[in-house]
Parts: C-alpha cells; structure tokens; sequence
C-alpha cells in the first residue's frame, strides 16, 4: 500500500475520531446546561430542590 494512501487513511480515521470525541462533549455540555437549568429534574434519589 503507497504511503500516500495510508496516511488518507490515517487522516480520514483521525477527522472521524474527533468529530465523535467533538458530539460527545456537545452532549456532555448540553446534559450539563439542562441540568442546571432544571434542578427539579433531578435524577431518581436525589431530593428535588
């Protein structure tokens, strides 16, 4: 396999890696805003405020 192949490759794996690591701290930041905006929704087990 040419060089020049394997590193597209790398490069392609490398772009699909990080924009999933990129959602998942989207979500994790979304999670978060959520849920200090609405303390009420507390999980199950925690008292509601």
């Amino acid at each position: 396999m040419p060089a020049s192949h394997f590193n597209d490759l790398m490069n392609e794996r490398l772009t699909a890696t990080c924009s999933i690591i990129a959602q998942i701290k989207l979500n994790d930041a979304k999670a978060t805003i959520i849920i200090n905006l609405c303390p009420s929704l507390s999980l199950p087990g925690k008292p509601y405020d």
